[in-house]
């Protein structure tokens, strides 16, 4: 909020209903994972950046209370109602997955990898959007930010981290990515080797600051004032 300036937002009169639509369509996208890992049984693929699409029309549509305390007090409601609980929710998975670890030696990461990847840190920058919208800052803007937060968070970079934070060696093929939201197996048409995650987490990047600092926004300016 205060980053956005805390200023009051574009106001418009279909705001309401857009918001509303944007309500239906969150849930609606939210089948997409449904769908594929609990009936297909595998990755939802690239429509998973369809559905994060439709999930940022709420930050933009999202309404501003006129008073800066109403603003604060509207965040940290969303913060208690919906962060905590999936945290808690989260801290439960990883106690499921040291057990099974400490059971049988293995343990099946899904349910962890989708609590916090797919909920928690989806929420945290829906919410982080929902914040900059309240500060102030446009419906495009708000759609942005929490676009490219979560296109950060599905770059691998932190994969990258995990080896080098922990002082060890690239393993040189990551056939685990078979796994990932987006098969990179079936992507590359091979096991992924550390040059081809290393492409794929550029790319990605390059398109999240790309849409965080309305890059398209402006060369679309650009096309529209030559017409």
């Amino acid at each position: 909020m205060y980053l956005a300036g805390n200023r009051e937002t574009e106001r418009g009169s279909s705001d309401k209903k857009w918001l509303i639509i944007a309500i239906i369509l969150f849930l609606i996208a939210n089948g997409i994972p449904i769908i594929f890992y609990v009936i297909l049984g595998s990755p939802p693929g690239f429509l998973l950046y369809v559905q994060l699409a439709l999930f940022g029309l709420i930050p933009a549509f999202f309404l501003q209370p006129k008073e800066i305390k109403t603003r604060i007090l509207l965040l940290a409601i969303l913060f208690i109602a919906i962060i905590i609980p999936i945290g808690i929710f989260v801290k439960l998975t990883i106690d499921d997955v040291w057990s099974q670890l400490i059971a049988y030696g293995s343990a099946d990461k899904t349910m962890y990898y989708l609590s916090f990847w797919g909920l928690m840190m989806t929420f945290f920058y829906l919410i982080l959007g929902i914040g900059w919208k309240l500060g102030g800052g446009s419906k495009r803007q708000s759609w942005n930010f929490f676009i490219s937060g979560t296109l950060l968070q599905y770059n691998t970079f932190e994969d990258f981290l995990y080896f080098l934070l922990n002082g060890q060696s690239l393993p040189g093929t990551w056939p685990w990515m078979r796994n990932f939201v987006i098969n990179l197996e079936a992507l590359f048409g091979h096991i992924p080797t550390d040059l081809d995650l290393l492409i794929f987490c550029l790319i990605v990047s390059t398109i999240a600051i790309f849409i965080l600092f309305d890059c398209h926004g402006y060369i679309w300016t650009k096309i529209k004032a030559r017409k």
